[in-house]
């Protein structure tokens, strides 16, 4: 073979060599990037959940607490001769409660753990039957089944937010 031969053999192996050697940093680089976006994406999820979970924190204690005034509006209206459940509660215990429970279903459905959302929905249904009662005893039966099982709640979305520092 004559050298005309070897230089444009020369000419495509280092051409060859070349494109591979773009087309590899071209395809490092895109690996970079994607798990850069991935991990930036993965961040922003943990950054929304701790978020989510420290509002659901305190909408959980909003909605208990209204829950104890309704109750308290309750027994007030009963000890003034009113069947209890039947008068109207004050605008702000009946509109807050509303809105702190609103909030507590919003921002629950808002968490990716699964667990964590069906125990704050029974909590809620059971704190919901404090204003809702009939009777004395039906409220403070809720009332005991919602203080009781807040503080496990409350300490489940405790545990989720340590994990997602």
């Amino acid at each position: 073979m004559d050298s005309a031969v070897w230089g444009l053999l020369g000419t495509v192996v280092g051409a060859l060599s070349s494109i591979a050697t773009t087309w590899l940093t071209a395809l490092s680089m895109s690996r970079r990037e994607q798990d850069k976006l991935r991990e930036d994406r993965f961040e922003r999820a943990r950054a929304f959940q701790r978020q989510t979970l420290i509002e659901l924190q305190d909408a959980i204690h909003d909605a208990m607490r209204l829950a104890s005034r309704a109750f308290i509006e309750d027994d007030k209206a009963a000890r003034a001769g009113k069947e209890w459940g039947r008068n109207m509660l004050s605008d702000d215990v009946d509109e807050g409660l509303r809105v702190a429970q609103r909030r507590v279903a919003i921002l629950s459905d808002r968490v990716a753990h699964d667990d964590l959302r069906a125990s704050v929905k029974s909590l809620m249904q059971v704190n919901t039957q404090v204003a809702l009662a009939r009777s004395k005893g039906e409220a403070e039966s809720a009332m005991a089944q919602a203080t009781s099982g807040a503080p496990s709640v409350l300490e489940h979305i405790g545990i989720l937010l340590r994990q997602n520092y």
